[in-house]
């Protein structure tokens, strides 16, 4: 009932127990279930769990004048990057989830004055270890990928920091790496030209609808014809084609437009952000009223919505799949820490 919940709500411990589930998750679970139809997804999804967990804890440690317990969970935050690298092989999911827990951080750390200081530093920092990583990238993903020992995946990463070099603009060298990641223009523009030209029709909705029928887990319909990643959707429209098994996400700015032209762009954005914008105020809303469970279930699928680096598929699966989590945590884990909670009142 409500007084069970509300027990779990004012549980300090609540941030880390979503910490240690989101870790099991990335070690066990995600990787157990990585090809087992829709479950596959809710087990992904449960790593934003650490994320979550981590974003907790440094508001509980900040607010509660626990300046040590904060300091532990940035330095947890810090360590994502790495940890994604090792396991993964992809730095950008760790970094990703870096910088939605340092905006989440930035957003009631005072004074505001250090936290823009701290804002371009890291910003600095991260450009600098990037180029590095980037210099290395090859090695790093072939003892990952190669499923070599850990201590092996981690020697792969001395170079980047014993040979480790700060950005330069000057570089031309650090310059190339970073014009190398952010290509996503040169494809936009491609397929922009070539929609033009009438070398390919608009999708006129066509992948955005996609998107709804995503929604359906695959467990319920076994041959949908939807699946995760936008590879074939960027070839038709750019007529470049990629290697088998390279991921290139669509990105949002191109879906929109492909679909309805710069109309789309317009009408899509807005739509997007309205929508974020909703499960960003009811997440704020049980933030500050101490209700941290129900933050959880507006915060972990609003995640989901900033993928606007891949394909709608994936923005709506995603939070679809955060839901069905949500709902399976509510139903079989959140009830046992209610029962352990008045066993010990």
């Amino acid at each position: 009932g409500a007084s069970n919940q509300s027990k779990v709500v004012v549980d300090l411990k609540f941030p880390m127990r979503v910490l240690i589930i989101g870790v099991i998750f990335v070690v066990v679970l995600s990787p157990v279930f990585r090809n087992v139809p829709s479950v596959a997804a809710v087990a992904w999804v449960g790593i934003y769990l650490s994320v979550v967990g981590i974003a907790l804890g440094t508001w509980k440690g900040w607010f509660y004048g626990e300046i040590w317990e904060f300091r532990r969970y940035i330095i947890a935050a810090i360590f994502i990057p790495f940890m994604t690298l090792v396991f993964f092989g992809f730095l950008s999911f760790g970094v990703i989830a870096l910088m939605i827990i340092l905006v989440f951080v930035f957003h009631y750390y005072k004074p505001r004055h250090l936290a823009i200081i701290l804002m371009v530093a890291i910003a600095y920092i991260g450009i600098s270890i990037f180029i590095n990583y980037a210099r290395e990238r090859g090695e790093i993903r072939d003892a990952v990928w190669g499923g070599l020992e850990f201590t092996e995946r981690i020697k792969t990463l001395y170079p980047v920091f014993t040979n480790f070099e700060f950005f330069d603009p000057s570089n031309p060298q650090h310059v190339k790496a970073i014009d190398q990641r952010l290509n996503q223009n040169i494809l936009v523009g491609i397929a922009h030209e070539r929609l033009q030209l009438g070398v390919v029709q608009y999708a006129s909705g066509q992948t955005l609808w996609e998107g709804v029928i995503a929604i359906i887990p695959r467990i319920m319909w076994p041959d949908k014809p939807v699946v995760a990643g936008s590879t074939d959707v960027v070839s038709r429209f750019t007529g470049i084609y990629f290697v088998h098994g390279t991921s290139v996400g669509i990105g949002s700015v191109m879906e929109f437009y492909i679909n309805f032209g710069i109309y789309g762009n317009i009408l899509g954005f807005m739509a997007l952000g309205l929508v974020l914008r909703i499960f960003d105020t009811f997440a704020a809303y049980n933030l500050y009223n101490g209700d941290w469970l129900k933050f959880l279930y507006w915060y972990l699928p609003g995640l989901g919505l900033l993928e606007s680096g891949g394909s709608f598929v994936g923005v709506t699966s995603t939070v679809a799949a955060s839901f069905v989590l949500v709902l399976l945590l509510n139903k079989f884990v959140w009830p046992m820490w209610y029962r352990e909670a008045e066993a010990k009142t």
